[in-house]
């Protein structure tokens, strides 16, 4: 189907692009009243490769989902990721060197947002962005420039799979050897954003977790640090205890010393959290009235949260 248009005062011929089962887009063309034979033969051509294009096979979309997600699992693998991997992008459209983001969100049901976030991504175009759904969650690889773009994709897939209240998080901009990195900043953001109940957190405006991304930097501060953090975690793997002393202690410094806010973040009492605070503060030996202390065990915790993540 055809037809005549008019774009910033120019006749142009609008052709519909139909697929196997629906309507695909429009091809627009311009100084076509004029055309010859071949120009006029080559245009159909082109109408016919953009349908393909729209319209390919969803055998063939799955077969390059499958394969985008090994990939990306290979390059989460390890840091940086192996030179053949790496080289592995340019068949799924991304460019040479191109600079790239990592995504991260803990869902409930990985495997059916995964195929929500494709199916979008393949509606709007964005066919080089890959997915690997784990068993907590969901990470997206994405061209630094296309990063806004996705997320938004991203919240909307979180929404209408009924996970609203998901946090995404988005790493720095890296190369491609360095995905598995992004990764745990990823996870990061995440976990910060969840904390301040933002529905997205940016790696780059966590100054902390930033400063501690540097290998050598976090090595130190587990060194110093981490002592102190040595006996809540000794004691946190018995039964008994089942980690919610750190959890008490990660929710207490989270929001600043709020008892009700952090009681109702970690679902407990307040007098439950007060008996669990006053735990940690027994193990460790130190008073978390004391400001000092709290930057310590903070350093400690977070710290500890950046070491990497499969």
């Amino acid at each position: 189907m055809t037809h005549r248009v008019e774009v910033d005062g120019t006749v142009a011929q609008a052709h519909a692009l139909r697929g196997r089962a629906a309507h695909r887009g429009w091809l627009v063309v311009g100084r076509v009243a004029d055309a010859v034979p071949d120009e006029r033969l080559l245009l159909h051509h082109a109408v016919s490769l953009a349908t393909l294009h729209l319209d390919r096979p969803r055998e063939l979309e799955e077969a390059r989902e499958a394969v985008g997600a090994t990939v990306l699992g290979l390059l989460l693998e390890e840091s940086p990721a192996r030179a053949g991997v790496v080289r592995q992008l340019r068949h799924l459209g991304f460019g040479d060197g191109e600079e790239l983001r990592v995504l991260w969100v803990g869902a409930a049901s990985p495997q059916v947002l995964s195929g929500v976030v494709q199916s979008r991504l393949s509606a709007a175009a964005v066919v080089h962005a890959l997915t690997a759904a784990s068993d907590d969650g969901l990470a997206v690889l994405v061209p630094a420039a296309s990063v806004e773009a996705v997320v938004r994709l991203l919240r909307e897939a979180l929404d209408e799979t009924g996970q609203a209240s998901a946090a995404v998080g988005v790493s720095g901009v890296v190369a491609p050897e360095g995905a598995r990195g992004a990764l745990t900043q990823a996870r990061q953001a995440a976990r910060s954003a969840r904390q301040e109940r933002e529905p997205v957190g940016w790696f780059e405006r966590l100054t902390l977790q930033a400063v501690l991304s540097d290998e050598v930097v976090r090595t130190r501060v587990q060194e110093l640090a981490g002592v102190a953090l040595a006996p809540l975690l000794a004691a946190d793997r018995f039964p008994a205890s089942g980690g919610r002393l750190l959890a008490a202690l990660e929710a207490y410094l989270a929001h600043n010393g709020s008892w009700e806010t952090a009681a109702r973040a970690l679902g407990v009492h307040r007098h439950t959290l007060r008996s669990r605070v006053a735990r940690v503060e027994e193990l460790t030996g130190l008073s978390l009235d004391v400001a000092h202390n709290r930057v310590v065990l903070a350093l400690a915790l977070a710290s500890r949260d950046t070491e990497p993540q499969p």
